[in-house]
């Protein structure tokens, strides 16, 4: 049996094409006077989370190859990494609410059959806490933990989709602030539940709650 080949050559524009599916159709231009342009920025931020890289400076570098490999005829986005750090801090708010925007209201038809469990759509809630760099900004932010010389610590609450087990939102705030679910709940979308039947918090050293609607 003749084995199948992939050229590794074809790979980036592979990618690309298997990352578009999941983007916005409109929003997300190529085409810009500056370096970063919004979908670069986007594919580039990206892959930097996928990467495996050790450091975060060498998955910044990775993903950004990838990308330029993605675009070969394309201005190069910038090499360097304070200034891909500065277009996040500008303009990743903006980027990822329409991308996560665009692709929530997409699920249901791809989901199918996982969209719901039984006549349920089932949500999951659940929180970590997370220590932070002890820079003078994380200190003035963030409070200390409860521990004697404990850095910062950011709060990270996040809605599972059940049925797929994805990521459906999040929320980041103070380790100290009231779990209120508010800020992600009207998330769901149109092509969601309006709202919850019934909701269930418990602490974070507990198992996590379950929020379900018809």
């Amino acid at each position: 049996m003749a084995r199948s080949r992939i050229d590794p050559s074809s790979y980036p524009i592979e990618l690309r094409r298997a990352i578009a599916e999941f983007l916005p159709t409109r929003g997300l231009p190529l085409m810009a006077p500056r370096r970063w342009t919004d979908r670069v920025l986007s594919l580039v931020m990206l892959l930097t989370v996928w990467a495996t890289a050790a450091t975060l400076k060498d998955r910044f570098a990775g993903a950004r190859q990838a990308v330029v490999l993605m675009y070969l005829s394309r201005k190069r986005p910038g090499k360097s990494f304070v200034g891909f750090m500065s277009a996040i801090v500008r303009h990743s708010d903006r980027l990822i609410a329409l991308i996560a925007g665009e692709l929530r209201e997409s699920l249901p038809g791809r989901l199918g059959r996982q969209w719901r469990i039984g006549s349920w759509l089932a949500f999951g809630v659940d929180g970590t806490k997370i220590d932070c760099p002890r820079t003078k900004a994380n200190q003035k932010h963030f409070p200390s933990g409860g521990k004697n010389k404990s850095g910062p610590q950011m709060l990270l609450v996040c809605l599972i989709h059940l049925g797929s087990g994805l990521l459906w939102s999040w929320r980041r705030d103070t380790s100290f602030c009231p779990l209120d679910p508010s800020p992600i709940r009207p998330q769901i979308g149109s092509s969601g539940p309006r709202g919850f039947a019934r909701e269930t918090f418990f602490s974070f050293n507990e198992s996590p709650s379950v929020s379900t609607a018809r």
